[in-house]
């Protein structure tokens, strides 16, 4: 591929957040009007950002998945706390321990489903699990989850030590690679905030001033040396939403729908294209990204066998990484390979929408 210099959006988030789809149905938009309403509204937030100190381009790492990372859910029973605000006295448990020299995506909330926690862990982990997380609260799930991207393990693992010693935690989970838990938490969890280094981004009320910085979360920064940083809600939940992997629902591409609108005026439905692998391409990838095929478990398939299985992925999981060549000539995008609970590697895929096709760039 020629070299470029590409506008990314690392993220846009229509999936829980129906905003862009009322204002396209609302309004009857076009799909040129919703790219030209994208595009204007992520030059906005860079503006906003770069106002306040903060390079958007910075906060890649808490707005995406990280393949050399792991994702945690740190779990606490809040029946064991005396004060209905527990997520405020969880929150300033966790917040002395966070590495302020990374960044992440705090994600917060109740156990809110009739279907019980246990059965879930189980069908998604086993028996052999974390047997405090079984052995909690066993007439109702008074679970309270806090969800960390970007971790180490072995910064996770420090965590995980430091809040053992209080009584109300009960273990975390590791929620790296899909599962049953992960899609469940998906569905309930809420953005809290953006943790960049020793700044926390959230989001204010639509009507201030966007100059202005409100800690509408109300958990107390400053105690533990944090600066507060906030840019309109409408803004935040766009494009500094954290998205938790799960199945795309047959009937709910909206999201996708909205991320390809993005990069192009003119988007073609993925489900309509071809994923391309040529020979020549493959070659490279055999003889440059041999570990990642054999870590994707495609080491030994065929490029038009490999191809197949590239499109089977894009129909259950969501698109990033959307890039637009400055000359508009050019757009990419990223999604997760899974290989199992083996590995992890993301594929980087050139949208065609005018030939309707996905041709493969490169795994990494």
């Amino acid at each position: 591929m020629t070299a470029y210099e590409f506008n990314v959006i690392f993220t846009l988030e229509a999936r829980s957040n129906s905003m862009l789809e009322v204002i396209t149905e609302y309004y009857s938009l076009s799909e040129s009007r919703v790219f030209d309403e994208i595009q204007g509204a992520i030059t906005q937030l860079r503006m906003v950002l770069t106002a306040k100190g903060i390079r958007y381009t910075d906060l890649k790492r808490a707005l995406i998945p990280n393949i050399g990372k792991i994702e945690r859910a740190f779990v606490f029973d809040w029946s064991k706390f005396d004060t209905a605000w527990y997520g405020r006295e969880v929150l300033h448990i966790m917040l002395p321990l966070l590495e302020k020299g990374s960044s992440r995506s705090v994600l917060v909330g109740d156990w809110a489903t009739g279907h019980r926690f246990a059965d879930i862990f189980r069908e998604s982990f086993g028996e052999s699990s974390n047997a405090r997380l079984l052995d909690g609260p066993q007439h109702a799930d008074t679970l309270y989850f806090v969800y960390l991207n970007n971790l180490t393990e072995a910064s996770a693992a420090r965590l995980d030590s430091a809040l053992s010693k209080h009584a109300a935690y009960l273990g975390s989970i590791d929620l790296t690679y899909s599962s049953l838990t992960k899609a469940f938490l998906s569905t309930m969890l809420v953005r809290a905030f953006i943790q960049h280094r020793a700044t926390i981004i959230q989001g204010h009320e639509d009507d201030r001033d966007e100059t202005e910085d409100v800690n509408l979360v109300g958990y107390d920064f400053q105690r533990y040396g944090f600066i507060n940083r906030s840019v309109p809600l409408w803004l935040y939940n766009w494009f500094l939403s954290y998205k938790i992997e799960r199945p795309v629902l047959r009937n709910d591409d909206s999201d996708t729908i909205f991320s390809l609108n993005a990069m192009t005026a003119m988007p073609h439905p993925i489900a309509r294209c071809t994923v391309e692998l040529d020979e020549r391409k493959l070659d490279y990838l055999q003889r440059e990204k041999a570990g990642s095929l054999e870590c994707a478990g495609f080491k030994e398939l065929s490029a038009a066998e490999i191809a197949i299985q590239i499109q089977t992925k894009l129909d259950g999981n969501y698109i990033y990484n959307l890039a637009r060549a400055v000359n508009g000539e050019t757009l990419k995008f990223d999604i997760i390979i899974e290989n199992g609970k083996a590995a992890r590697k993301t594929c980087a895929l050139e949208y065609c929408p005018t030939d309707q096709k996905l041709r493969v760039i490169t795994f990494y």
